[in-house]
């Protein structure tokens, strides 16, 4: 009886660990795809349209969309999924462990990657001319948010 307990939990720690590698390699398939969309296919665009002012969203509001259709994604394949009785659950599950992620992980683990991305990515010109309202706008923010938590 211990036994198959033992092998039950191991093979649900197996299932959890393969849930992570799919969030993972989904993730790195959809940044795969927006920087080779922005690097090679965006060009070749523009000069076929002749349009200058054609670009990308910023790479952060590109990772909320991505997350945003693979959550659409993960719905409509569950009930297709439950629909037909198929058994394929591994991508479902692996959405689902992944819209239950702590919100801490978030902000310490994902959120400075994109902030850093953006900073390096901003030009001196607009930083310098936006800073003061920036400033205005964030300390007041800082001081709101702390009084109302």
């Amino acid at each position: 009886m211990a036994d198959a307990r033992h092998e039950e939990t191991q093979e649900e720690e197996n299932h959890e660990v393969l849930r992570i590698l799919v969030v993972a390699l989904l993730g790195l398939i959809i940044g795969t795809f927006v920087r080779f969309t922005e690097t090679q296919l965006l060009p070749i665009v523009r000069d076929a349209f002749r349009c200058a002012s054609l670009a990308l969203p910023p790479y952060s509001l590109s990772v909320f969309l991505a997350g945003v259709i693979t959550s659409g994604l993960r719905d409509a394949l569950s009930e297709r999924l439950h629909e037909t009785g198929a058994t394929n659950e591994i991508f479902s599950e692996a959405i689902a462990d992944a819209q239950l992620v702590e919100p801490s992980v978030i902000l310490l683990v994902l959120l400075p990657p994109l902030i850093y991305m953006s900073a390096v990515h901003m030009s001196w010109v607009v930083f310098r001319r936006v800073s003061g309202q920036a400033l205005l706008l964030a300390f007041p923010g800082v001081i709101l948010q702390a009084y109302i938590v």
